[in-house]
């Protein structure tokens, strides 16, 4: 399961700005990082798999809602990409 979490935390870290790493996180905000990552990777429109007694709608139904899968995940990767650029940001200006 870690492995499968590294994976999506690299399509997350992919969607940064160059300059922009969730590994210079603080500790606290690696783990929120972390924990959108391990959500995004449990939402799932449906896990049933196409059979054969599937009618031509059921079969158009589930390709939709996977369809509508991939497109909410991608937003959710590039949100949390948005709040690891927005809380490196925030550390700067704390400093300044």
């Amino acid at each position: 399961m870690e492995e499968i979490i590294k994976e999506e935390l690299e399509e997350i870290q992919s969607l940064c700005p160059t300059g922009y790493k969730i590994k210079d996180l603080e500790k606290q905000d690696q783990d929120m990082i972390w924990n959108a990552a391990w959500m995004i990777i449990h939402a799932e429109a449906d896990d049933t798999e196409d059979c054969e007694e599937d009618t031509i709608l059921e079969k158009m139904v589930k390709e939709i809602k996977r369809s509508a899968e991939d497109e909410i995940k991608l937003s959710l990767r590039i949100s949390a990409s948005e709040m690891v650029v927005a809380l490196l940001d925030s550390y700067e200006e704390v400093s300044e």
